[in-house]
């Protein structure tokens, strides 16, 4: 059986591929969790499985050879999708992050067919700095943009005016989710559960489209 195998930073991209699978590759039906990895989800379809696999941020992309490796050119098709994150900060930005983790996967010296790179994907849409939540502002339904045009950027110019730091993207995003969903997104995992539930993602926003074409490539490869 072909496989193809994602590596990604943590559980939250995990369960985001989980979404995105069910929404905009519903012929690969969920199987549990890939062998060796319990937080990483396994997909299957017809002579093909899918594994996404966190590797626990871009910093431990180093360690994971063996992730790689396995079977890697014989039926293992390998792609890793991180955040391009921003300028400034340590190896961040699409250009400095994209050559980190090549220089990482040249390190690794696998033997394969030249036909079978290890290909990357960046969020947001693989060319400019940012990070997953990035895209998940992308994809936010239109009837539920003011919850983020209006109502959050009044509440940054309400800090900026009183001295406080501007949060986070990722602040940002989880705060729509609790906005929408109620206050049952702080419980356990219920940020990342936020992800499931489709009535407050647009799955079929052009915002997605880079990540779909880079999945349906590593897919028909």
């Amino acid at each position: 059986m072909k496989t193809v195998r994602f590596l990604v930073e943590g559980k939250k991209d995990v369960f985001f591929f989980r979404a995105l699978f069910a929404a905009r590759f519903p012929d690969y039906r969920e199987n549990g969790t890939p062998v060796g990895s319990k937080d990483g989800v396994l997909f299957l379809s017809e002579g093909q499985s899918v594994e996404v696999i966190p590797v626990g941020g871009y910093t431990k992309i180093v360690n994971a050879k063996s992730s790689a490796e396995d079977k890697y050119g014989e039926g293992l098709r390998v792609a890793i999708v991180f955040d391009a994150d921003v300028t400034g900060v340590e190896r961040g930005g699409a250009v400095e992050r994209t050559k980190f983790i090549n220089e990482v996967i040249a390190s690794w010296k696998l033997v394969a067919p030249p036909e079978m790179p290890i290909n990357t994907f960046l969020f947001p849409n693989n060319r400019q700095d940012g990070e997953l939540e990035d895209l998940l502002e992308g994809i936010v339904p239109q009837r539920l943009t003011p919850l983020i045009a209006e109502c959050w950027r009044r509440y940054e110019q309400c800090l900026e005016v009183h001295g406080g730091e501007r949060p986070s993207q990722k602040s940002k995003m989880n705060d729509y989710e609790a906005a929408v969903l109620g206050p049952c997104v702080w419980e356990h995992h219920g940020i990342m559960n936020g992800l499931l539930k489709p009535a407050i993602w647009d799955w079929n926003s052009s915002a997605i489209t880079p990540l779909c074409d880079f999945i349906s490539g590593q897919l028909s490869s």
